[in-house]
């Protein structure tokens, strides 16, 4: 019994929580926490599955055009102020959100939260900003898809998630991205960027007084009515597909498997099938004395999760059979108890990492509760309740051709 009581100690013990919703939607959760300095972060439900058809990277754009000033504010003047208190920001554009990371002085706070408030409330974009922006920005991306490891996700996201938003990278299409008019920012900006779509989380030392700030300040703020597709459909079929690929530096193997509309004990148990297999190639590897790097990669989307091993060798067979092994013997039998228990370990020393450094529980706890539909205690009480027959009985439904892409990726320098 002891086994299923261990998990869900932590958390709760560790800072108090509040979380409460504004009149306007908007939601606010607060972490009270004895430190210095205070932890600012705001997600908004705007990232680039939303984008429409044909203007790749919007999302990307809007973003940094929330720098581009308000009535009261000029140009990138929130980050001149947060860097002179010794503070700083950054963006985070994903398929889902985008989110602000700020930090500062807890003193600083009314002034750092005043110039949230006035990027949601009045953004102002001047044609000479925007234009500017907008060729930096494209210039960024075209050297950021020059990354090999950008351009292999983006490769298996168009085959993962064909045919719907999330095969579109959040950096976008530098040509769509040139083409976008200031107008579509705007009109992006206010239908997305606004109190009904936005979750605040802040870190720090939080008393009566930042709570009635926060209430005064961002209660005022008006909402507008926002639909959000209810799911995002998907390919029913698997892939299998070789292809040749500009300028790669090595072989790739991805074996990749999709979930569509996941509940929170079905990420949980991807979770554990990825420490699983983590532990499994790297006993392999060393036992096989295989070349080479191996990653698991697990990510979580509102409307679909997905696992995937991305394997960088010249000897791509040895790796493929490795993992076949690994998979028949997953579906051959459920883990034993004992093993289950070591992955519901690592799971808890991994959300303990994320725990120790303040600066990401904002950002943490915020994705848990939004993608995962709950939060860190309940996620860990779904872990300690995943017994070895409903483990082996979700392998054996989400381990099928179905929901699997096979690609291997080959250089082709000519």
């Amino acid at each position: 019994m002891k086994r299923y009581l261990l998990l869900p100690l932590v958390v709760s013990s560790l800072f108090a929580l509040e979380t409460f919703r504004l009149p306007n939607g908007m939601k606010v959760i607060l972490i009270d926490r004895k430190i210095p300095s205070v932890f600012l972060t705001v997600f908004y439900r705007a990232g680039s599955s939303l984008e429409p058809e044909g203007e790749g990277g919007l999302s990307y754009l809007v973003s940094m055009m929330s720098f581009a000033g308000t009535r009261k504010s000029s140009p990138w003047e929130q980050v001149f102020f947060l860097e002179k208190v010794g503070g700083g920001i950054d963006v985070k554009v994903g398929k889902d959100f985008v989110v602000f990371k700020s930090h500062f002085p807890k003193e600083e706070f009314p002034l750092a939260l005043w110039y949230e408030h006035e990027r949601m409330k009045s953004l102002r974009i001047s044609e000479d900003f925007f234009v500017k922006q907008r060729k930096r920005l494209s210039l960024q991306v075209k050297t950021n898809l020059m990354d090999e490891d950008i351009r292999v996700e983006g490769l298996i996201d168009s085959f993962l998630y064909s045919d719907s938003p999330y095969s579109r990278i959040p950096l976008g299409n530098p040509e769509e991205l040139e083409k976008i008019p200031l107008e579509h920012v705007r009109k992006f900006h206010r239908k997305f960027f606004q109190p009904r779509t936005a979750l605040m989380v802040v870190v720090g030392d939080m008393r009566s007084r930042e709570k009635e700030i926060i209430l005064k300040m961002f209660s005022p703020a008006k909402s507008r009515q926002v639909i959000f597709p209810e799911k995002i459909g998907f390919q029913t079929r698997g892939v299998d597909r070789k292809i040749l690929v500009k300028g790669l530096s090595q072989k790739v193997y991805a074996l990749c498997y999709r979930i569509s509309s996941p509940t929170c004990s079905r990420r949980v148990f991807l979770e554990l099938v990825s420490l699983y297999l983590q532990r499994s190639l790297r006993e392999r590897r060393l036992k096989g004395r295989m070349t080479g790097s191996v990653e698991v990669r697990i990510r979580h989307f509102l409307y679909s999760s997905s696992l995937c091993i991305i394997v960088k060798s010249r000897d791509l067979a040895a790796w493929e059979a490795s993992l076949q092994r690994i998979f028949s013997h997953l579906k051959a039998s459920p883990p034993r108890k004992s093993v289950l228990s070591g992955l519901r370990l690592s799971l808890l020393r991994s959300l303990r990492e994320k725990e120790i450094d303040p600066s990401r529980w904002g950002e943490v706890l915020g994705w848990y509760k939004l993608v995962f539909g709950c939060g860190q205690e309940e996620v860990l009480a779904t872990a300690s309740s995943i017994s070895p027959p409903v483990f082996w009985e979700n392998v054996r439904k989400v381990f099928y051709p179905f929901n699997r892409v096979r690609l291997v990726l080959l250089p082709w320098n000519r």
